[in-house]
C-alpha cells in the first residue's frame, strides 16, 4: 500500500488513539502528526493485515512520548473534542445525557494507569482485536485479557464511585 492511502486509511484512529491517551485536542494533534509521519515512512514495511495494530501502536507510542516529555497526567477528554465528527446530532435531551455520561467515562479512564487505559480504548472504544492489541502493545495474548479484565474492574469501580446510581 502506498504511504499516503496507508496514512489516509488510519488517520482517524491515530488521532482517536492519541486523544484517549492524551486527553487533549492540542497534544494529541501533536502526537498524531509524530504517529503519522512514522507511518507514512515505515508503514509500507509492515504486512497489511498487521498495519491497522501497527498503527495503533505507534499514535499510542508517540502520544505517551509526548505525555512524557511534557512530564503531565493525561486528564480526562475536554468537551469542546469531537472524537466522532460524522455522527448525527442525537435529541437535546439525549445528547445531555450522553454529555454527562462521557465525562464521567472520561475521568474515569483518564483516572487508570498504563497499560490499562490502553487496552480499554484499543478494544472497547476502537474495536481492535484481542490478537491485535497483543500486538500493539507487545503484550502476550494471555495478559492482554487478564489485564483487560482488570481494566474494567477498575473502570467500573471509578465509575460506581463518581455515579453510584449508574452502575449496577
Amino acid at each position: 500500500m502506498l504511504p499516503d492511502a496507508l496514512v489516509r486509511l488510519h488517520a482517524d484512529l491515530v488521532y482517536r488513539v492519541a486523544v484517549r491517551v492524551t486527553g487533549s485536542a492540542e497534544d494529541a494533534a501533536d502526537a498524531t502528526q509524530d504517529a503519522l509521519v512514522k507511518l507514512w515512512q515505515h508503514g509500507a514495511e509492515v504486512p497489511e493485515d498487521r498495519q491497522r495494530a501497527w498503527a495503533a501502536r505507534v499514535a499510542r507510542n508517540s502520544a505517551l512520548d509526548l505525555v512524557r516529555r511534557r512530564n503531565v497526567r493525561p486528564q480526562p477528554i475536554a468537551a469542546d473534542v469531537d472524537l466522532d465528527p460524522i455522527c448525527a446530532d442525537p435529541l437535546p435531551d439525549t445528547h445531555a445525557e450522553s454529555g454527562d455520561l462521557r465525562g464521567y467515562l472520561d475521568a474515569a479512564l483518564a483516572s487508570l494507569g498504563e497499560p490499562f487505559r490502553s487496552l480499554v480504548v484499543l478494544r472497547d472504544v476502537e474495536g481492535l482485536a484481542y490478537d491485535e492489541i497483543a500486538e500493539a502493545l507487545s503484550l502476550p495474548l494471555t495478559t492482554v485479557k487478564v489485564y483487560l479484565h482488570r481494566a474494567r474492574t477498575r473502570l467500573r469501580a471509578a465509575l460506581q464511585t463518581s455515579v453510584p446510581d449508574l452502575v449496577p
